[in-house]
């Protein structure tokens, strides 16, 4: 459910000067601070209010931050922390949302031989319809990026209420498509990002019976995770994030 409401405006705690590359943008028990990285000095904090779970960030390539947290999603922008619009996920309760971006700018792969470097990509074409993608609950949620309004809603499984991970692939030149990957418990399914339309859903508990026979795969906390050379290029040992350290949804799902 889409609602343009503001909880509360940015406070700004300096007037000096900065520029979009000055910021990092931190988020922690409903505060979100823009923090200058030259010398730590914060820019701006904005509340949202009646967020307490922990608090999932990400910055598109047009300069909106996007964050997930207490079943809500908003969209903030990075230079004023003005509130554009909030996602309310009625149906996740007041559980940690994770969110992600497709890009404002279409990326296509560049072909490469297995011998040499991994593959590359290169911008394509503008992307008219640019799509948050919230995940919370069991569920993944399509936002228009510029009007905060749902597009799509798919269903990973049946009394699902696990956070789920994606990663979302470059537009294949032939179909002109772009592909979300989601993994959930022990399954991972993909979708057309622009429709949500279902392509194909992989148990991986089944391939693994049918092979190596062992009953200890049923054991243990069912946590995904999901790499591909693409979302391996982009993080470029940069970052964390729960595909590479899973520590915390590890705590949230095990107090």
């Amino acid at each position: 459910m889409y609602t343009s409401s503001q909880p509360d405006d940015a406070i700004f705690l300096t007037h000096k000067p900065f520029t979009r590359n000055d910021l990092l943008i931190c988020g922690i028990r409903g505060y979100i601070f823009a923090i200058h990285k030259a010398n730590g000095e914060i820019i701006w904090k904005l509340r949202i209010k009646h967020s307490t779970s922990a608090m999932s960030l990400f910055i598109t390539d047009n300069d909106k931050i996007i964050a997930g947290a207490s079943n809500k999603t908003f969209s903030i922008d990075l230079m004023t922390g003005k509130i554009n619009w909030i996602n309310v996920l009625h149906d996740t309760a007041d559980k940690e949302v994770s969110v992600l971006a497709t890009p404002s700018t279409q990326l296509q792969y560049q072909s490469c031989n297995a011998s040499e470097s991994p593959p590359s990509y290169e911008p394509s074409k503008s992307n008219p319809s640019p799509l948050v993608l919230a995940c919370s609950n069991g569920l993944v949620i399509a936002i228009h990026l510029k009007s905060g309004i749902t597009q799509w809603v798919y269903h990973c499984a049946v009394n699902s209420h696990q956070l789920p991970v994606a990663i979302i692939e470059p537009t294949n030149a032939s179909t002109h498509k772009t592909t979300v990957f989601v993994g959930i418990s022990d399954t991972v399914h993909s979708l057309d990002a622009k429709t949500g339309k279902h392509n194909w859903t992989t148990r991986l508990t089944d391939a693994f019976f049918s092979k190596l026979q062992n009953k200890r795969f049923l054991f243990g906390p069912k946590y995904i995770t999901l790499a591909s050379s693409w979302s391996s290029k982009l993080a470029l040992e940069t970052h964390t994030s729960f595909n590479q350290n899973p520590v915390i949804r590890c705590s949230s799902d095990n107090p």
